[in-house]
């Protein structure tokens, strides 16, 4: 079953791959003109995601801690305990920020990723919405096969690429994230950083868990650079810009938060 995993997406990509844009392709000509890169920049793309999922699955499944009858039996009870209350005071109070906090993120890429979703190799909402539930891992495959679209015609979206343009979605975002950090202030989470790391080194849910929700820290920034391309916001050689980028990305969650909430609309479509 893990060969599968790990194999399955291996092979799509390299199929996908396959199907490079033509020269003159409207889709090539536009990321081409707007920095967004060709076919080899849209490859390389494909390949590191690609091998960040593939390093993942395995180590999730053949190297993380707990992986023991003993360290089954306590990820069952966590994981209903969390379903039961997000909040439960019963779990180590860190633990419970990082567990929401892989509520928030997806949303985060939501906005991010769907006004640039039309005419891509695969449908950005299945793969989005799968990510509240299995993170990097079920995000990874859309983030590995699309292309770059740095220019997006508002007028042209439709449906969930439409609403993640709105401003709402991202008050309501950084909302959340605020409520997160209000709290992790209240409650002292600090305070319990020695079990968690206990915890990290021997519960599998808690060890892979914090892993995705920092792998989707990191990775966030580039689809956070092609967002604020389409909306005036990032010049390449720019060094304001590029301190501007860092800036949103240098805390998790609570950075791109902000970011969606203070992005300006996307630029008007050139005639």
């Amino acid at each position: 079953m893990l060969l599968l995993l790990l194999l399955f997406p291996v092979l799509l990509l390299l199929l996908l791959l396959l199907v490079v844009p033509d020269e003159d392709s409207p889709e090539r000509v536009g990321r081409e003109d707007s920095s967004g890169g060709g076919g080899g920049a849209d490859r390389l793309r494909a390949v590191t995601y690609t091998a960040i999922w593939t390093a993942l699955v395995a180590y999730a499944f053949l190297y993380a801690p707990g992986h023991t009858p003993e360290g089954d039996a306590a990820v069952t009870q966590m994981t209903a305990a969390l379903m039961t209350n997000p909040f439960s005071p019963d779990i180590n109070q860190l633990y419970v920020v990082i567990f929401n906090a892989l509520g928030v993120v997806p949303a985060i890429y939501a906005q991010l990723l769907l006004p640039g979703s039309k005419g891509q190799r695969l449908p950005a909402a299945p793969f989005v919405l799968a990510s509240f539930a299995g993170g990097y891992f079920l995000l990874a495959p859309y983030l590995a096969l699309r292309q770059y679209r740095p220019c997006v015609d508002e007028a042209q979206l439709r449906g969930l690429a439409t609403l993640s343009t709105l401003r709402l979605g991202g008050v309501l975002t950084l909302v959340f994230a605020l409520g997160l950090l209000q709290f992790a202030i209240t409650n002292h989470v600090w305070t319990s950083f020695e079990e968690y790391m206990l915890l990290f080194r021997s519960q599998t849910l808690v060890h892979v868990s914090s892993i995705d929700l920092l792998l989707l820290s990191v990775v966030v920034w580039e689809p956070m650079l092609e967002d604020m391309r389409r909306r005036g916001m990032y010049t390449d050689g720019s060094r304001s810009a590029n301190i501007r980028l860092a800036a949103f990305c240098a805390i998790p969650v609570l950075g791109p938060a902000v970011y969606l909430a203070v992005r300006p609309p996307l630029l008007a479509a050139e005639d």
